[in-house]
Formats: structure tokens, C-alpha cells, sequence
């Protein structure tokens, strides 16, 4: 089991799934703590 924290994602889901993949992240196992913006505030 393992915790992970991510920040400022910025809409990049595409981004974010390459690095659990990469890092071998296990939804039903791993912890992912996520800081900071969620979506690019430029766009509204």
C-alpha cells in the first residue's frame, strides 16, 4: 500500500493517468491525495 500526492492537475487527466500507470498505482490498494487546482482556471 502506498500514498501518493499529486498537485495543480491544470484538466490534465491525460497527464495524471500516464503517471499512476508509470508509478503502478492500484486503485484498490493505493492511497492518491490530490493538492491544489483541479481544472485550468484560464478556460471560465
Amino acid at each position: 500500500m502506498s500514498t501518493y500526492v499529486i498537485g495543480d492537475l491544470h484538466g490534465q487527466y491525460r497527464s495524471l493517468k500516464q503517471c499512476l500507470v508509470k508509478c503502478n498505482f492500484d486503485y484498490r490498494e493505493d492511497t492518491l491525495i490530490q493538492l491544489g487546482d483541479i481544472v485550468f482556471m484560464d478556460l471560465f
